[in-house]
């Protein structure tokens, strides 16, 4: 639901004025939702790493996942 924040809100607010603060206020959500995203797949790779492979490849998986996330930021 948060993806689909900033069209809802740029929808909303576009013909009001401010329309830096729609574009903000967009990046921010944008930016709030692809984090949620990206928590989620991190979980669930821990998840599905620990029922497969045990807690320590799956740690590895995920501390190796997140580096590169961070990097892509």
């Amino acid at each position: 639901m948060t993806i689909a924040a900033p069209s809802v809100y740029h929808r909303i607010r576009w013909d009001e004025g401010g329309k830096q603060h729609v574009i903000a206020v967009g990046h921010r959500l944008f930016l709030a939702g692809a984090g949620c995203l990206a928590l989620g797949m991190g979980l669930v790779l821990l998840l599905v790493g620990h029922a497969l492979f045990g807690f320590a490849a799956a740690g590895g998986a995920l501390a190796l996942a997140a580096a590169v996330v961070a990097v892509t930021l």
